[in-house]
């Protein structure tokens, strides 16, 4: 610790020197006499007590802090080697701590106001999580042919959810099911007298066997955990069937590439006149996501997209093994078709005839929209062309998986004219890939 000095003057009350008096200083939370000395490097030691001299001074080292000092039956609070605060510096610490108060009530105030919203965010995300979840597996529930019994299952352990609408549409209730498994669950008298059966599982753990296929209401007040199908009494077919609550949005997203882009409405595809040129009308397309920014612009129709008409329009030929997409052109190539992917002139009669299948794209640029895939099969007729719309073997190309199908072309290899229904036949697409 520091060594430093204390020297400091006293008076009586009447205004004389106090000289000749007997002081005492003990540290400020001792009763022992603290260590007094003569120098600053604490090697002479003063007599404590100490006596005022003859100018009624007291002058000392000792170490740095505070101190009390008795002197005459008075008792005086010291410091010694500590700046003195002055009653402007202490009229300021005081301004300082005074608003510090006042931030630390403001401060008060916005955790108090915080907390209020954190409690409204939770019952909020707690709202939204009962209106969004369903009832289902999160994990586990594999169904497998029990080891021993025939007419048995196993059920491995999972973790589930039932949310329960009915009761109180605006405060669902929701069952979290941790089932620890099964072993050897025996199908019971229905399901041995029939061939099908799902299993179900309540709020109470209690598991059912029911007539497959499970009703939409069972699947809301149960869970599905699977199915089996029994003849003579001996399970041939064990399969787990839950909803599965896992990532729903992916879940979607499955089924929207399964089913692929499809027209909503519009996209006509007719003959521009009296020629080999199409004229294409404008529409809607579902197609996943494809509209979901239009230039830098995020929209609240992301699936949707509005095609633009061409008259006469502009399109690029494919075969099915393709790899990149045709010169831009406006004339069907009634002339060739293309079996096993190769571009192949059309043989036999003037009438004999092939299917030309018109996609299109949700592009932004119409020019860039339409894309037509040879016929890999040729017909007699164009009679016999259409009537196998939809029908037979067909390789769509890779690279139109994100297209919609809007039109089937049959038409004859000798066609001049679109527009004339002996050469050429136009078949508006249903949403997937039938008339």
């Amino acid at each position: 610790m520091a060594i430093a000095q204390y020297t400091d003057k006293f008076w009586y009350p009447d205004g004389t020197l106090a000289t000749g008096i007997s002081v005492r200083v003990f540290p400020l939370t001792s009763n022992i006499l603290a260590p007094l000395f003569a120098d600053l490097a604490g090697t002479i030691p003063l007599d404590n007590p100490l006596t005022t001299s003859g100018t009624g001074t007291v002058s000392f080292f000792a170490e740095e802090g505070e101190y009390w000092m008795h002197a005459d039956s008075e008792s005086f609070r010291i410091a010694v080697g500590l700046s003195p605060v002055t009653p402007t510096e202490f009229a300021a610490l005081q301004a300082e701590v005074d608003a510090a108060q006042v931030d630390i009530t403001t401060l008060d105030g916005e955790v108090n106001t915080a907390q209020a919203d954190i409690t409204s965010l939770q019952s909020d995300t707690s709202e939204l999580m009962s209106v969004a979840l369903s009832s289902g597996i999160a994990a586990g529930g594999d169904i497998t042919p029990n080891a021993v019994s025939p007419s048995a299952i196993d059920i491995s352990p999972f973790i589930g959810y039932i949310t329960d609408f009915t009761s109180d549409p605006f405060n669902p209730s929701i069952t979290r099911i941790d089932f620890p498994g099964v072993v050897g669950l025996e199908m019971d008298a229905g399901s041995l007298a029939r061939t099908v059966t799902s299993w179900l599982m309540d709020t109470n753990q209690v598991i059912t066997q029911v007539p497959s296929p499970t009703t939409n209401e069972q699947r809301r007040t149960h869970i599905r955990i699977g199915l089996t199908r029994q003849v003579g009494g001996v399970i041939t077919v064990d399969q787990s069937l839950p909803v599965i609550l896992q990532q729903p949005a992916n879940q979607l997203s499955d089924l929207m590439v399964s089913l692929g882009p499809f027209s909503i409405s519009g996209n006509n595809v007719t003959p521009n006149g009296v020629n080999l040129m199409i004229d294409q009308s404008a529409g809607k397309l579902f197609s996943q996501a494809f509209n979901h920014f239009v230039g830098p612009v995020q929209t609240n129709d992301p699936h949707v997209t509005t095609t633009s008409a061409q008259t006469p329009a502009q399109f690029r030929y494919v075969t099915s093994t393709s790899t990149t997409f045709g010169a831009l052109r406006n004339t069907l190539d009634v002339a060739n078709y293309a079996p096993g992917g190769v571009i192949t002139p059309i043989g036999g009669g003037v009438v004999t005839s092939t299917i030309h299948r018109v996609y299109l794209f949700p592009a932004n640029n119409a020019v860039d929209q339409m894309v037509i895939q040879y016929g890999m099969n040729t017909y007699s007729g164009l009679s016999a062309a259409v009537a196998a719309i939809g029908a037979g073997v067909f390789t769509p190309n890779a690279m139109l998986a994100d297209a919609a199908l809007i039109g089937y072309i049959a038409v004859t290899r000798s066609a001049v004219n679109l527009s004339d229904p002996t050469q050429a036949t136009f078949v508006h697409a249903g949403k997937f890939a039938t008339p």
